[in-house]
């Protein structure tokens, strides 16, 4: 299965948070953080995996928080249409380009989502909202965008701590999500 999908890092205790990444990416420099308060299953994800893969994989006894690279932001959103009961909330970090237009089924499948939706994007490199963001935010009333300041395409790489905050509030919070209760600060 290994071309598909594999655990490569499971630390920390408490609630499981799921990351999918790259099969061929180093560990998110995030997950220390995550896992002082979270039991972090890291997961690369190759080629040819699909939701069912990952399902079988994580076989959880009950929904997981489910965090994806944007390699894996595919995997992942397939994961919650396929089966949006295993997934409590969805967090996309730099999704990848979505062509939800070509494919008005799944545009449609994704407005009627209920699970929470956190898109974390950087604020170097194009200017304005990506357009998946966009995508997305306009899809799925429950989606959320967050902009992680003085980052680019590799945000969870350049600001592990910014990411790795907004993630645990995000497990947390769900669709109560504002940013944060703890702080109005958000790791300048």
């Amino acid at each position: 299965m290994s071309d598909r999908i594999s655990l490569r890092q499971d630390t920390g205790n408490g609630p499981i948070i799921v990351l999918l990444q790259a099969a061929d990416a180093a560990p998110s420099p995030a997950v220390p953080a995550l896992a002082r308060d979270f039991r972090v299953q890291v997961y690369g994800v190759g080629p040819a995996a699909a939701a069912g893969d990952v399902i079988k994989a994580i076989a959880a006894a009950q929904p997981v928080a489910l965090v994806a690279t944007a390699a894996a932001a595919r995997v992942a959103l397939g994961l919650v249409l396929d089966e949006p009961g295993a997934v409590s909330a969805l967090a996309l970090i730099d999704p990848p380009q979505l062509d939800l237009a070509r494919d008005a089924a799944i545009a449609d499948r994704l407005a009627s989502l209920t699970t929470p939706l956190l898109v974390l994007v950087g604020t170097r490199g194009a200017a304005g909202l990506p357009p998946s963001a966009l995508l997305l935010r306009k899809a799925m009333p429950s989606c959320h965008i967050v902009f992680v300041y003085d980052a680019g395409e590799k945000l969870d790489d350049e600001r592990p701590e910014a990411v790795a905050a907004a993630l645990a509030e995000f497990a947390r919070s769900r669709e109560r999500y504002l940013v944060t209760t703890r702080s109005g600060l958000l790791h300048p």
